[in-house]
Protein backbone atom coordinates (compact mmCIF):
# COMPACT_ATOMS: atom_id res chain seq x y z
CA UNK A 1 0.00 0.00 0.00
CA UNK A 2 0.97 3.50 -0.71
CA UNK A 3 -0.35 6.33 1.96
CA UNK A 4 0.22 9.65 0.83
CA UNK A 5 -0.52 13.16 3.06
CA UNK A 6 -0.76 16.21 1.45
CA UNK A 7 1.00 19.23 3.69
CA UNK A 8 1.77 22.99 2.75
CA UNK A 9 1.45 21.72 -0.73
CA UNK A 10 3.21 19.18 -1.05
CA UNK A 11 2.86 15.36 -1.44
CA UNK A 12 4.86 13.03 0.96
CA UNK A 13 4.56 9.18 0.13
CA UNK A 14 4.93 6.50 2.64
CA UNK A 15 5.19 2.50 1.27
CA UNK A 16 3.71 0.17 3.55
CA UNK A 17 5.24 -3.78 3.22
CA UNK A 18 3.09 -6.43 3.60
CA UNK A 19 3.30 -7.07 7.07
CA UNK A 20 3.24 -3.97 8.07
CA UNK A 21 1.11 -2.99 11.19
CA UNK A 22 -1.94 -0.41 9.90
CA UNK A 23 -2.28 1.59 13.44
CA UNK A 24 0.04 3.86 14.93
CA UNK A 25 1.67 5.17 11.20
CA UNK A 26 3.46 8.12 10.52
CA UNK A 27 4.65 9.90 7.45
CA UNK A 28 7.79 12.86 7.87
CA UNK A 29 6.52 15.97 6.31
CA UNK A 30 8.08 19.23 6.45
CA UNK A 31 7.57 22.59 6.09
CA UNK A 32 7.94 24.23 2.51
CA UNK A 33 10.00 27.53 1.38
CA UNK A 34 9.95 29.33 -1.93
CA UNK A 35 13.63 30.52 -1.32
CA UNK A 36 16.36 28.95 -4.10
CA UNK A 37 19.01 28.50 -1.65
CA UNK A 38 17.13 25.81 0.46
CA UNK A 39 18.33 23.07 -2.21
CA UNK A 40 21.64 22.83 -4.30
CA UNK A 41 23.29 21.50 -7.05
CA UNK A 42 26.07 19.28 -6.20
CA UNK A 43 26.57 17.70 -9.22
CA UNK A 44 25.53 18.00 -12.96
CA UNK A 45 26.79 15.85 -16.32
CA UNK A 46 25.85 16.48 -19.76
CA UNK A 47 26.86 12.75 -21.61
CA UNK A 48 27.05 13.35 -25.55
CA UNK A 49 26.33 10.52 -27.82
CA UNK A 50 26.73 11.08 -31.68
CA UNK A 51 25.17 8.41 -33.96
CA UNK A 52 25.25 8.59 -37.93
CA UNK A 53 22.29 10.70 -38.23
CA UNK A 54 21.68 12.00 -34.52
CA UNK A 55 22.87 12.62 -31.13
CA UNK A 56 21.55 12.11 -28.00
CA UNK A 57 22.20 13.63 -25.04
CA UNK A 58 21.60 13.19 -21.46
CA UNK A 59 21.71 15.77 -18.21
CA UNK A 60 22.04 14.50 -14.70
CA UNK A 61 21.47 16.93 -12.53
CA UNK A 62 21.77 16.14 -8.30
CA UNK A 63 20.14 18.73 -5.70
CA UNK A 64 21.08 18.03 -2.41
CA UNK A 65 17.47 19.38 -0.19
CA UNK A 66 17.70 20.75 2.97
CA UNK A 67 17.46 18.89 6.07
CA UNK A 68 14.26 20.36 7.58
CA UNK A 69 12.91 22.46 4.62
CA UNK A 70 11.24 21.59 1.01
CA UNK A 71 11.99 23.59 -1.78
CA UNK A 72 9.09 24.04 -3.72
CA UNK A 73 7.92 27.29 -6.07
CA UNK A 74 4.79 25.79 -8.12
CA UNK A 75 4.76 28.97 -9.96
CA UNK A 76 8.51 29.39 -10.99
CA UNK A 77 9.56 26.39 -11.07
CA UNK A 78 12.47 24.44 -9.11
CA UNK A 79 14.88 23.41 -11.95
CA UNK A 80 15.58 25.51 -14.72
CA UNK A 81 18.11 24.30 -17.57
CA UNK A 82 18.69 25.23 -20.77
CA UNK A 83 17.78 23.69 -23.78
CA UNK A 84 19.45 23.72 -27.23
CA UNK A 85 17.11 24.92 -29.94
CA UNK A 86 17.99 21.90 -31.89
CA UNK A 87 16.20 19.77 -29.63
CA UNK A 88 12.58 22.19 -30.58
CA UNK A 89 11.21 22.01 -27.62
CA UNK A 90 11.38 18.28 -26.93
CA UNK A 91 13.45 16.85 -24.21
CA UNK A 92 12.19 14.11 -21.20
CA UNK A 93 12.31 14.82 -17.83
CA UNK A 94 12.66 11.94 -14.78
CA UNK A 95 12.93 12.43 -11.37
CA UNK A 96 13.82 9.96 -8.71
CA UNK A 97 13.15 11.73 -5.36
CA UNK A 98 14.18 10.38 -1.98
CA UNK A 99 12.26 6.90 -0.82
CA UNK A 100 10.29 7.44 -4.13
CA UNK A 101 10.21 5.52 -7.82
CA UNK A 102 11.27 7.07 -11.11
CA UNK A 103 8.55 9.76 -11.91
CA UNK A 104 8.42 12.27 -15.23
CA UNK A 105 7.32 15.98 -15.24
CA UNK A 106 6.63 18.33 -17.88
CA UNK A 107 9.36 20.65 -19.41
CA UNK A 108 7.59 24.26 -19.18
CA UNK A 109 8.72 26.97 -21.59
CA UNK A 110 10.16 30.36 -19.32
CA UNK A 111 10.36 33.67 -20.91
CA UNK A 112 13.92 33.33 -21.27
CA UNK A 113 14.61 32.03 -24.65
CA UNK A 114 15.57 28.01 -24.58
CA UNK A 115 15.21 27.67 -20.75
CA UNK A 116 12.63 25.46 -19.67
CA UNK A 117 11.75 24.50 -15.82
CA UNK A 118 10.13 21.81 -13.75
CA UNK A 119 7.68 22.36 -10.98
CA UNK A 120 8.85 19.28 -8.81
CA UNK A 121 9.45 20.11 -4.78
CA UNK A 122 13.23 19.09 -3.88
CA UNK A 123 12.42 17.31 -0.19
CA UNK A 124 15.13 16.77 2.11
CA UNK A 125 17.75 13.91 0.52
CA UNK A 126 19.00 13.60 -3.09
CA UNK A 127 16.81 14.08 -5.76
CA UNK A 128 17.81 14.08 -9.40
CA UNK A 129 16.75 14.98 -12.06
CA UNK A 130 17.63 13.33 -15.84
CA UNK A 131 17.21 15.29 -18.80
CA UNK A 132 17.03 13.60 -22.36
CA UNK A 133 16.93 14.69 -25.61
CA UNK A 134 18.46 14.53 -29.44
CA UNK A 135 19.65 16.59 -31.49
CA UNK A 136 20.28 16.26 -35.77
CA UNK A 137 24.27 15.10 -36.00
CA UNK A 138 24.75 17.80 -38.99
CA UNK A 139 28.35 18.84 -40.87
CA UNK A 140 30.03 19.66 -38.96
CA UNK A 141 28.13 19.25 -35.50
CA UNK A 142 28.07 22.11 -32.87
CA UNK A 143 26.86 21.87 -29.56
CA UNK A 144 26.54 24.57 -27.13
CA UNK A 145 25.49 23.95 -23.31
CA UNK A 146 24.68 26.46 -20.38
CA UNK A 147 25.13 25.68 -16.59
CA UNK A 148 22.16 27.81 -15.08
CA UNK A 149 22.65 27.13 -11.65
CA UNK A 150 25.29 28.50 -9.23
CA UNK A 151 27.41 25.94 -7.43
CA UNK A 152 28.46 22.28 -7.64
CA UNK A 153 30.31 20.67 -10.27
CA UNK A 154 29.57 20.48 -13.99
CA UNK A 155 31.47 17.94 -16.18
CA UNK A 156 31.09 16.92 -20.14
CA UNK A 157 31.04 13.06 -20.72
CA UNK A 158 32.21 12.15 -24.44
CA UNK A 159 32.21 8.49 -24.92
CA UNK A 160 35.54 6.73 -26.53
CA UNK A 161 35.76 7.54 -29.85
CA UNK A 162 34.05 10.91 -30.04
CA UNK A 163 36.38 13.91 -30.01
CA UNK A 164 35.99 17.58 -29.36
CA UNK A 165 37.02 20.61 -30.67
CA UNK A 166 37.27 24.56 -28.93
CA UNK A 167 35.61 24.54 -25.55
CA UNK A 168 37.90 26.96 -24.03
CA UNK A 169 35.40 26.69 -20.63
CA UNK A 170 36.39 22.75 -20.13
CA UNK A 171 39.27 21.04 -19.03
CA UNK A 172 40.04 17.74 -19.06
CA UNK A 173 39.77 16.11 -15.72
CA UNK A 174 40.76 12.24 -17.27
CA UNK A 175 39.21 9.29 -18.52
CA UNK A 176 36.71 6.53 -16.56
CA UNK A 177 39.18 3.43 -16.70
CA UNK A 178 36.78 0.69 -17.67
CA UNK A 179 34.53 2.73 -20.80
CA UNK A 180 37.73 5.36 -21.20
CA UNK A 181 35.17 8.11 -21.87
CA UNK A 182 36.24 11.88 -21.57
CA UNK A 183 35.60 13.67 -18.36
CA UNK A 184 35.65 17.56 -19.26
CA UNK A 185 35.10 19.64 -16.13
CA UNK A 186 32.80 22.82 -17.22
CA UNK A 187 34.46 26.20 -15.30
CA UNK A 188 32.14 28.65 -16.44
CA UNK A 189 28.56 29.07 -17.27
CA UNK A 190 28.77 27.72 -20.57
CA UNK A 191 30.33 26.14 -23.18
CA UNK A 192 30.15 25.74 -27.32
CA UNK A 193 32.67 22.86 -28.54
CA UNK A 194 32.46 20.57 -32.07
CA UNK A 195 32.00 17.25 -31.80
CA UNK A 196 33.11 14.50 -33.95
CA UNK A 197 33.07 10.98 -34.49
CA UNK A 198 30.50 8.49 -33.07
CA UNK A 199 30.02 6.07 -30.00
CA UNK A 200 27.75 5.61 -26.63
CA UNK A 201 28.40 4.41 -23.21
CA UNK A 202 26.12 1.30 -23.82
CA UNK A 203 29.16 0.40 -26.80
CA UNK A 204 31.85 1.02 -24.45
CA UNK A 205 30.65 -0.96 -21.88
CA UNK A 206 29.83 -4.23 -23.80
CA UNK A 207 33.29 -3.64 -25.52
CA UNK A 208 34.96 -3.35 -22.02
CA UNK A 209 32.85 -6.80 -21.02
CA UNK A 210 35.38 -9.28 -19.68
CA UNK A 211 35.68 -12.15 -22.48
CA UNK A 212 33.72 -15.51 -20.62
CA UNK A 213 33.65 -17.51 -23.86
CA UNK A 214 37.17 -19.45 -22.76
CA UNK A 215 35.49 -20.51 -19.09
CA UNK A 216 37.92 -18.10 -17.63
CA UNK A 217 35.93 -15.27 -15.11
CA UNK A 218 37.11 -11.81 -15.86
CA UNK A 219 39.11 -10.23 -12.95
CA UNK A 220 39.07 -6.53 -12.23
CA UNK A 221 41.82 -4.77 -10.36
CA UNK A 222 39.58 -2.20 -7.55
CA UNK A 223 41.73 0.67 -5.99
CA UNK A 224 40.80 1.09 -2.19
CA UNK A 225 40.88 4.93 -2.45
CA UNK A 226 37.17 4.96 -4.38
CA UNK A 227 37.10 8.96 -3.48
CA UNK A 228 39.76 9.24 -6.31
CA UNK A 229 37.59 8.54 -9.11
CA UNK A 230 34.37 10.73 -7.61
CA UNK A 231 33.74 12.08 -10.42
CA UNK A 232 34.30 9.58 -12.96
CA UNK A 233 31.74 6.99 -11.20
CA UNK A 234 29.17 9.52 -10.61
CA UNK A 235 29.71 10.61 -14.42
CA UNK A 236 29.16 6.93 -15.80
CA UNK A 237 25.94 6.42 -13.21
CA UNK A 238 24.43 9.15 -14.97
CA UNK A 239 25.23 8.47 -17.81
CA UNK A 240 23.63 4.72 -18.11
CA UNK A 241 20.87 5.64 -15.70
CA UNK A 242 20.64 8.99 -18.37
CA UNK A 243 20.35 6.43 -21.36
CA UNK A 244 18.01 4.11 -19.71
CA UNK A 245 15.56 7.31 -19.54
CA UNK A 246 16.25 8.33 -23.15
CA UNK A 247 15.69 4.74 -24.49
CA UNK A 248 12.42 4.77 -22.69
CA UNK A 249 11.99 8.89 -24.34
CA UNK A 250 12.71 7.09 -27.83
CA UNK A 251 10.12 4.19 -26.97
CA UNK A 252 7.09 6.42 -26.14
CA UNK A 253 7.85 9.05 -28.56
CA UNK A 254 7.96 5.96 -31.68
CA UNK A 255 4.71 4.59 -29.99
CA UNK A 256 3.12 8.48 -30.28
CA UNK A 257 4.62 8.38 -33.83
CA UNK A 258 3.07 4.85 -34.69
CA UNK A 259 -0.61 5.82 -33.45
CA UNK A 260 -0.63 9.29 -35.39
Amino acid sequence: MLLQTLYAGVLYNKVLMPGTPMSGLEVAVFDSSTKPDVAKVVQHFIVLQPGATEMAVSEGILYQGDPKLTFNDAANGTLHFYLPPEAKGEVSVTINAPGGMPIQRPAEKTGQANVYKVSYPIKPGETRFDLNYIVPATKPLIFSGKILHKGGSSALVIPNGVTIKGGDDLELSGQEPKTQASIYHIKGGGFKVEVEGTGSLRQAEASAAPDEDNGAPGIEQVKPRIYDRLYWILGMAFGILGLGSFLLYRNAAAHRSGRN
